[in-house]
Parts: C-alpha cells; structure tokens; sequence
C-alpha cells in the first residue's frame, strides 16, 4: 500500500454512484441487496476496514469487493446470509443485486399469479399479502377507491355539515 492516496468524491461500484466520503460499511448499503449484516460480511471477507472512507479505494479493492458481492460463497460468507437461498428454478444459492433482483421478485409474482396460489391471487387483485387487516388500514392498495374519489367526498362530507 502506498502511504499517499489519491481521493475521489465520486466512486462507481456495481452500477452505483456513491459519494467518496461515505464509510464503506454504509457505502456498500446504497447497493440494492445488500444490507448493514452483509456489508460488513463482505468487508470482512476482503480484510478492509469498515470505517475506511470509499474515495480512498483503489481500483483493485472495488474489483475485490465486485467479486466477493457477485459470488460470496466463494469468500467464505454463509449461505444463510444470501437473499435467494435454493432458487426454485436452478437450486442454487445465489445473492441478487441490484435490478437482477428486482426482475426475479417480479418473475416469482407472475409464477405466483399464473398458477393461482393464494398470495398470487392476493397480488393479482391488489390487496394486501402477508396477513394485513384489510377491513379498515388498506384503502390505498384497494384498486376500487381511487384518491381523487376519496377526496371529492371529504369535500362533499365537508359541505354537509356546515
């Protein structure tokens, strides 16, 4: 290492902008998919320190922190630190980052929809999913009562009681 290092306001790591003054620790975070457990997991893994401010890394140790978030496994993080542990379609153990793991959420509600399990038929009319009340709190995912509906009649309701 050399004692002198060169600082960058503006660091890309994996598709993603992040301000040179960040610790890495929260740094890595801004990644879609990565989380404060497995930011340190992964700083852990390539021997950096957390605190360590992200305008000070080489190119090497972006590389370096790159390969250890596409393939943890790989660096000795544990399998029940990943996202997707035994993927439906393939088996694997994988990690999704960033817009990967938008589309396969998105891929497992379609699934979820097409053959009609019950949280699919929950997503394809747009209630609520995980057990939610849904009598009185979930008006704004009910798809038959729009906002603006909603606030024509608090106008009306208004008027009357004057």
């Amino acid at each position: 290492m050399s004692a002198q290092r060169e600082f960058r306001f503006l660091v890309r790591i994996y598709d993603r902008d992040v301000e040179g003054r960040m610790p890495l620790k929260i740094a890595l975070t801004r990644i879609l998919g990565i989380g404060r457990p497995m930011a340190l997991r992964i700083i852990r893994a390539a021997n950096m320190d957390p605190n360590m401010r992200v305008g000070f890394l080489t190119d090497e140790e972006i590389e370096k922190l790159v390969d250890i978030m596409t393939d943890p496994l790989k660096y000795g993080i544990p399998r029940r630190s990943l996202n997707r542990q035994r993927d439906p379609y393939t088996g694997e153990d994988k990690h999704m980052l960033s817009t990967d793991r938008f589309i396969q959420v998105r891929r497992d509600i379609e699934n979820m929809i097409k053959m009609r399990s019950r949280k699919g038929i929950r997503h394809a009319r747009g209630l609520k999913v995980r057990g939610q009340r849904t009598k009185t709190a979930a008006k704004r995912t009910d798809p038959r009562v729009s906002l603006v509906a909603r606030k024509e009649e608090k106008k009306k309701k208004g008027k009357k009681r004057r």
